[in-house]
């Protein structure tokens, strides 16, 4: 099955490579500079899904350790297969997508940054203004 599945990957890998297969992003564009998601599908008509992400570990952003392709098919058992980087050789793979499709994306912890500030704000609105006024008073003296 391993070789089976790698010679599957290798042709995944020079279909995209010479444009022969075209993978489509399909994730929301909010989150686009640390994750995104693909879909291609083969002449036969097989989907094939993935996703690039970065995650954000303590204070710094890490490319997801585990890298997947969801094969779908009809003929597959329950009509698809998941492949990941554990089992077979998908980091190649996901080298090629992040290098043809992917050369912009750089997060930074200022996206974060906003979202908790967001997040904070939610907690309690007044409580929030009151202490960057606070902070302001606080600054100036």
């Amino acid at each position: 099955m391993k070789t089976k599945v790698n010679a599957l990957i290798e042709n995944l890998i020079l279909s995209t490579n010479n444009d022969q297969l075209a993978w489509k992003e399909t994730g929301p564009t909010s989150k686009r500079s640390w994750h995104r998601e693909f879909i291609a599908i083969g002449e036969d008509g097989t989907e094939y899904e993935t996703e690039i992400k970065f995650l954000m570990i303590g204070e710094n952003w890490q490319l997801d350790t585990s890298p997947h392709i969801w094969v779908k098919n009809g003929k597959l058992p329950n009509g698809r297969l998941l492949l990941t980087g554990a089992s077979y050789n998908v980091q190649d793979f996901r080298k090629t997508i992040m290098d043809k499709y992917c050369a912009d994306m750089n997060p930074t912890t200022k996206i974060v940054e906003d979202i908790l500030e967001d997040i904070t704000k939610g907690v309690s609105t007044s409580t929030f203004r009151d202490s960057r006024i606070n902070n302001l008073l606080d600054d100036k003296i």
